[in-house]
């Protein structure tokens, strides 16, 4: 059966909703477009369901009689049968951290209701869709697993790492002929980055499933899968070794995951929080430098989280596999700056006992992060820049090594005004400066604030709607000059204490405001609006709630939104 034959195929969906009038709408526009539709009226009826006849499609409301869609949906992902099976949930609840769940769950939608009608059927379409190119791939594994030694996978015959034999299916993997493979290591058609994970990997007795990638003759990047198992071949030691070609497979991951970030706004990008313009354009900064290999700098105020988003792009990228190092740079002294990056050797100087590995042994082929990049003195500049230029280094007493290191640097200082002040070479800031990212203040994106502190509250396990109106007035109308670091330290102390800090209090109009800019009618009116902005935010603009959440009557809200000129 072809792609298209399949897609064109409609399924079997199961409508999930307490409300007949909604299942009964829902049925009526499925049956319409060729959809077998199948509904439940609460959670265990839909369970059961799911689990007898798993459907190709689930539409969930999640306010259940029983038990609500989001544990219906942690039970169908325990289980290997139902566990593929996408969830689209259907719900009026509209705040980000509804959504953040069902997403971290395993949903695989959410449609917020009222829907229009043409959206829920694209989207049924699309996931439908999916769902089948992804049963394929799972297919497709699954045979390569029960024909391991299939003629359809690339196999290759090694002895004492010189290739020896190779089967066609390898050949055409790589796009070369075998008999410009016969006798060559075969180590080098691993790419850079693998090949000394390829050599550990030869040399141990498990063999066990490892991703390695290979260099195509074209340039291009193979991921595959390879196993292992050692033999005798004519009298000597040799190795088959089973190549996997997994591209399509992580190709399609890497599309899934595109689109689902394309769904709206982004409020959460791994550990990374916010929804505001300045965020979205971060977010796609590390997409791009995730899909790189040049040096990243990140640049913002202590507190901004840049170790958060070097950690973030590692994590995103084909290193992910490999150490993320960082490294205090302000923290290194002059002395010991060669020896503790570059290692040293047993004899080198007077107390080198032993060899030591220096930052670029430990961290091998993944990426190592130079955090304070502007406190390394103009000497220091000198010997990262020789690494960054040969892409070698030496250790003290050795030899010259292959660095395989990505490099990625932070700063909160003026990296300009250190230049002008021949502080900082303009040669290694060119090397670092390929791919830059520059994180906001948190007082320049206030509108993540209640994201923020929601986020926080979630990882300490409390909700963040404990919090008085007077507290979060306070909250958003402070200016964190330590920023996302401060905000932790204070919410983390307030869950202890349930005060305050001083500094929060005293300076309800913002720490970083002038005199003028604290003339008291105009400061009232400006944070009045923005709590009351905040408010309805993270209500989902239901009013009752915004009234609720800021300690007023519905009339009063109503009466300021008049006032302020909310549409």
């Amino acid at each position: 059966m072809t792609l298209s034959e399949d897609i064109s195929q409609r399924g079997t969906i199961l409508v999930v909703d307490d409300s007949k009038d909604s299942v009964r709408l829902l049925t009526t526009l499925l049956h319409q477009h060729g959809y077998t539709v199948r509904f439940a009226l609460d959670g265990l009826s839909a369970l059961k369901f799911a689990q007898s006849s798993p459907p190709e499609l689930i539409l969930f409301d999640i306010m259940l009689p029983d038990i609500s869609g989001y544990e219906v949906c942690e039970r169908l992902q325990a289980h290997d049968a139902t566990r593929h099976i996408p969830i689209i949930f259907l719900s009026a609840l509209i705040e980000p951290l509804d959504k953040v769940k069902a997403f971290r769950i395993g949903g695989s939608d959410y449609l917020t209701k009222p829907y229009h009608e043409a959206e829920a059927l694209a989207r049924v379409k699309l996931h439908v869709n999916i769902a089948r190119l992804q049963k394929q791939l799972r297919q497709q594994i699954q045979r390569y697993e029960t024909l391991e030694q299939a003629v359809f996978e690339g196999i290759i015959l090694v002895e004492n790492g010189d290739i020896c034999d190779v089967n066609h299916s390898f050949c055409e993997m790589l796009g070369v002929e075998a008999s410009n493979l016969f006798g060559r290591r075969v180590v080098e058609l691993v790419a850079p980055l693998y090949q000394e994970q390829f050599l550990l990997w030869l040399e141990s007795t498990t063999k066990e499933s490892i991703e390695i990638r290979f260099s195509r003759a074209d340039g291009t990047c193979l991921i595959t899968e390879i196993r292992g198992k050692s033999l005798e071949h004519f009298g000597q030691q040799a190795e088959v070794i089973a190549i996997r070609d997994m591209t399509v497979n992580k190709e399609l991951e890497q599309e899934n995951r595109a689109m689902r970030l394309s769904l709206g706004d982004r409020v959460k990008f791994g550990e990374l929080v916010g929804k505001s313009a300045r965020m979205q354009t971060v977010y796609e900064r590390v997409l791009r430098a995730a899909n790189s290999e040049y040096p990243v700098l990140i640049l913002g105020e202590t507190g901004t989280g840049k170790e958060l988003v070097a950690r973030e792009i590692h994590r995103m990228s084909q290193r992910e596999q490999h150490p993320f190092l960082a490294v205090n740079c302000g923290a290194l002294p002059e002395s010991l700056f060669e020896s503790l990056m570059f290692g040293y050797k047993k004899g080198a100087f007077t107390g080198a006992d032993r060899d030591q590995d220096g930052f670029f042994d430990r961290v091998g082929c993944g990426t190592l992060f130079l955090d304070e990049v502007g406190e390394l003195t103009p000497e220091q500049q000198v010997k990262l820049l020789r690494v960054l230029q040969d892409g070698e280094y030496t250790p003290i007493g050795g030899t010259r090594r292959k660095a395989n290191a990505r490099i990625m640097a932070a700063t909160n200082r003026d990296l300009d005004q250190l230049r002008h002040e021949k502080k900082f070479r303009d040669d290694f800031f060119y090397r670092i400066n390929i791919l830059s990212i520059t994180l906001p203040p948190l007082r320049e994106r206030k509108e993540d604030l209640p994201l923020l502190i929601g986020h926080i509250f979630e990882q300490e396990g409390c909700s963040d709607l404990l919090l008085p109106s007077n507290v979060r007035y306070a909250l958003i109308a402070y200016d964190w000059p330590g920023n996302v670091r401060e905000l932790q330290a204070e919410l983390k102390q307030y869950l202890v204490s349930r005060e305050l800090s001083p500094r929060i209090l005293i300076a309800p109009a913002g720490t970083r405001r002038s005199a003028e800019a604290l003339h008291l009618p105009d400061a009232v009116f400006a944070l009045e609006r923005q709590l009351i902005s905040a408010a309805l935010e993270q209500t989902g603009g239901e009013r009752s709630r915004a009234a609720q959440l800021l300690g007023i009557d519905r009339k009063t809200l109503y009466r300021k939104l008049k006032e302020y000129e909310f549409e």
